[in-house]
């Protein structure tokens, strides 16, 4: 579908669903949405709430417009990066904590792409990737890329809601882990941060 008027012309291609309707049925279907990570009213708990209605994984979830709205399959892929949480994490194994921290790094990353009209989730203050000299386009951490952009590991690729999302086994282990400080082994003890664990987040 092509809309024009002076001085723009917008094209729509492969939407799932386009016909006119009337502003009856505008208002159904908006009333149907969930809440938009962009609105400053947008209240996350209803989202959590949504979440919680049935078990899925959390990467098809997001992007179910009923359950939240607007977050398309780059921001799903980097946003569960940067949260530390494996796409296949059933949404009511997730803690508050947790969607707390997605939702705050899901609500970052789709303004500052709206601010900036490019969709773009790479902190600017972290160094370069290795291969940034071979490919300008430093754009994003883990969606479409063969390795993680933080530790090197290789991403394993998950075809979910019929579309291709990508995860770092290292910084979202597909099960959480339950801390047992009488159990600490050797290797940990000796354990410094490395560049990896020091690099700042996109959310801060």
């Amino acid at each position: 579908m092509r809309l024009a008027a002076e001085g723009v012309t917008i094209d729509l291609i492969g939407p799932p669903t386009c016909e006119l309707i009337k502003e009856s049925g505008q208002r159904e279907i908006v009333a149907r949405l969930g809440p938009d990570p962009l609105r400053a009213d947008a209240d996350s708990g209803v989202v959590l709430e949504n979440l919680r209605r049935r078990s899925r994984p959390i990467g098809d979830a997001l992007l179910d417009q009923r359950v939240l709205s607007g977050v398309g399959n780059i921001y799903r892929n980097e946003a569960l990066f940067l949260a530390g949480v494996h796409p296949l994490r059933s949404t009511r194994g997730l803690t508050e904590p947790e969607w707390q921290n997605l939702w705050r790094t899901l609500q970052i990353l789709m303004r500052r792409g709206a601010a900036t009209g490019r969709t773009r989730t790479v902190d600017p203050r972290e160094a370069p990737h290795p291969r940034a000299c071979r490919d300008p386009d430093d754009d994003f951490y883990v969606y479409r890329q063969e390795r993680c952009r933080r530790c090197g590991s290789v991403l394993r690729e998950i075809l979910l809601s019929g579309r291709r999302m990508f995860a770092c086994p290292r910084h979202q282990p597909r099960f959480r882990r339950v801390f047992n400080p009488g159990a600490r082994s050797r290797r940990s003890a000796r354990a410094a941060p490395s560049d990896c664990d020091r690099a700042p987040l996109a959310c801060g």
